[in-house]
Order: structure tokens, then C-alpha cells, then sequence
């Protein structure tokens, strides 16, 4: 099945090129020069025109998050399991990084935002250019507005990826779940809880536990499917207890004696 990807590697190129020209024009002039037009030229090439890609494929309106957010909603909604975790795997490649480095040109633009404040760099300043008469606010504006689009970005990437993630956790909690019948226990809860922290305890083989699961999967399965049970982090933190190899205090193993043979053949 296709992922369509060109939006997000039109942008993300678009965007990584824009911090790229905008951090080499700050260090610049942290460094004693002028800054320089390259940052506002590509920026005003990207909001006016056509960003080339490979393979002669032009991507039209390459800084437009509405159209971005359109090819991930697709992407999302009809391709199947295993192909949309590939495709989550590509947008972390893809997007992480950049949303890395807008922190660190973040930082740079708010350094000089300081010096503006304090009278040290001249916002009306020219910079170094001949055939354009542009000046720091309009650098200072540009970036920030840059900035913004890759905030825009990164909160389609979160709405997306998280979403999709809730939706696995919660389906891996379901099937932990055995839906319309509830297990009647009628000894005390601690022995219940002595009984799966032993368990947790076995090994099958070398490195290999009887029991799979970990001790919040266990609270929430056993929080769910037991009647009378209390909530999940209560019953975590008596497993917990219960696994010290003495215990602790009343959480201590032994209220059930079992004698398990795992058959290893």
C-alpha cells in the first residue's frame, strides 16, 4: 500500500534549509559581521514559489501546514496496522530532527532578540546586501514566522502520532481484558496479589518469565477483571511490595504455597 510523503519532505526540507541559512546568519553576526539576505531570500522563494525535490518532482506551496495535515490525515485513516507504524517511523525520521534544531535556532533568535532589547543591535540596521534593502526586522520577522510554521508542524505530528499511540496502548489494554465476566475471588486481596507476584517471579527458561507482562499490566487486569478489586495503582504498588525478595511489611509472599513443574520439553 502507498505512503504518500511529499508534503512532509517538501516542508521538512523547505523548513531545515530556512534554519540552516538562519542559524549560519546569526553566527555570523554574534561573530562581528553583518548578517547576511541568504535566510530572507530562501524564506521569500519558499512563501512565492516551487521547492524542486528528486526525480523532477516540483511540490507547489511547500510551507502550507493545511495541505501537510490533509496528506497525514489520509495517510492515517487508510492505510493498515503495520503500514501506518512504518509510516509513523518515517515522520520521526523525517520530523524529529528538524523540530530539534528549531530549539536551538530558537535560543540563538531570542539571544538576539535580547541584544535589541538592550539597545545593543539596531533593529532598522541594513543588512549585507546589495539589491535589497532589508534590515534585522526583517530577518528577526521572517524567523519567527518560520518558527511558528514548524510549532504548526510539530502539533500535527503530536495530534497524529500520539493519537495513534493512545489508540495502541488502549487496544493492548484491552486484550488484557475479558470482556462481561468478572473473576469472583473470595479469599483477602493480598493472597490474590501474593499469588500473581509469584508468578511474575518464575521463569520459563533463562531470562524468559513465566508471566509476561509487567506489574502495571497486571494491576490494570486484575483492577478490571476482579470484582471488588481497587484501582490499578493501589494493586501496582502491592505487586511491587510483594516482589521484594522479603517483602515489605504486610506485602509478603507465602499466603499461597505453589508448587508449579514448567514442562521445558
Amino acid at each position: 500500500m502507498e505512503i504518500y510523503t511529499i508534503r512532509v519532505v517538501c516542508i521538512s526540507n523547505a523548513l531545515s534549509n530556512l534554519l540552516f541559512d538562519a542559524e549560519n546568519s546569526m553566527d555570523r553576526y554574534f561573530g562581528g559581521r553583518q548578517i547576511d539576505a541568504t535566510f530572507i531570500k530562501t524564506y521569500m522563494n519558499y512563501r512565492q514559489g516551487i521547492l524542486p525535490l528528486e526525480d523532477n518532482v516540483h511540490c507547489k506551496n511547500v510551507l502550507d501546514t493545511v495541505l501537510l495535515e490533509g496528506e497525514v490525515r489520509d495517510n492515517f485513516l487508510r492505510l493498515d496496522e503495520v503500514t501506518r507504524s512504518n509510516y509513523i517511523r518515517f515522520l520521526d525520521l523525517t520530523l524529529l530532527p528538524l523540530f530539534e534544531n528549531a530549539k536551538r535556532v530558537e535560543l540563538k533568535l531570542s539571544k538576539l532578540k535580547d541584544r535589541i532589547k538592550k539597545k545593543e543591535t539596531n533593529r532598522n540596521e541594513l543588512i549585507d546586501d546589495d539589491s535589497y534593502n532589508l534590515r534585522i526586522y526583517d530577518f528577526e520577522s521572517n524567523l519567527d514566522i518560520t518558527l511558528s510554521i514548524i510549532q504548526d508542524v510539530q502539533n500535527i505530528y503530536s495530534r497524529y502520532v500520539r493519537a495513534y499511540n493512545y489508540s495502541t496502548n488502549l487496544d493492548k489494554h484491552n486484550q488484557l481484558s475479558v470482556s462481561g465476566v468478572k473473576l469472583q475471588w473470595n479469599a483477602n486481596k493480598r493472597a490474590l496479589y501474593d499469588l500473581f507476584a509469584q508468578l511474575t517471579l518464575m521463569d520459563v527458561e533463562p531470562g524468559k518469565h513465566l508471566v509476561g507482562n509487567t506489574i502495571k499490566e497486571l494491576a490494570r487486569f486484575l483492577a478490571d477483571n476482579v470484582e471488588g478489586c481497587p484501582k490499578a495503582s493501589t494493586i501496582e504498588r502491592e505487586l511491587e511490595k510483594m516482589r521484594e525478595p522479603q517483602g515489605i511489611e504486610k506485602a509478603k509472599r507465602g499466603r499461597i504455597d505453589l508448587n508449579i513443574t514448567i514442562d521445558r520439553t
